[in-house]
């Protein structure tokens, strides 16, 4: 235990020293981010909140990478109720393996509430909508690389459909869609940065 809170004591401090070294805005957001962690391991894990910390601390290293490149514009808000809807997805599909113990332990969240079918049903819906609107998107902006990345998300969700489609959803199940789930997320995530660029 003390170990633990030792090594991260470290790491919020290194994490905010390195921020601060980008200027006062870089740690304000590093600190959104490194706050919205703490706030779901602490409290928010057990409650139907746990998926905002996903989105703040995630959104939040978005945030600053695009700061400390100088990328950072208003046109990019666009990025943030798109990104925040994967990050509900990926939130729900990390959360499904654990959604007996969960509830066994008296854990109230999101993906406890909604139980693994529904909350699976959720997660899929999100990420097979957003690999039709990132390949749509790709598709206006000529985007090649994104339609690829974009197109290679679907073939993933549909692998996750297909496992889905199990009457009884084990944990061993439950862990294999997460692992079709987190890499189609993250090409989608991709395949509209891309879309994104060509459009700026």
């Amino acid at each position: 235990g003390h170990v633990a809170l030792e090594l991260g004591a470290g790491g919020a401090v290194l994490c905010c020293g390195v921020a601060l070294t980008f200027g006062l805005v870089s740690l304000a957001i590093a600190a959104v981010g490194l706050g919205s962690g703490i706030a779901y391991d602490l409290r928010l894990k057990r409650t139907p909140f746990s998926p905002v910390p996903y989105m703040v601390s995630f959104l939040s290293l978005l945030t600053w990478i695009w700061l400390v490149a100088g990328m950072l514009t208003w046109k990019i808000v666009l990025v943030y109720p798109f990104g925040a809807f994967l990050l509900l997805a990926a939130h729900l599909a990390n959360a499904l393996p654990d959604v007996d113990t969960d509830a066994a332990l008296r854990q109230r969240g999101l993906a406890v509430i909604l139980g693994p079918r529904r909350a699976l049903m959720v997660a899929l819906v999100i990420c097979g909508s957003g690999a039709i609107c990132a390949f749509a998107f790709c598709l206006v902006e000529r985007a090649t690389i994104g339609l690829v990345l974009s197109l290679a998300s679907g073939v993933l969700v549909l692998a996750a459909a297909w496992q889905a489609k199990s009457l009884e959803l084990e944990r061993r199940t439950l862990v294999s869609i997460f692992r079709y789930i987190a890499p189609a997320i993250g090409l989608i995530a991709a395949s509209c940065l891309v879309a994104f660029e060509a459009a700026s």
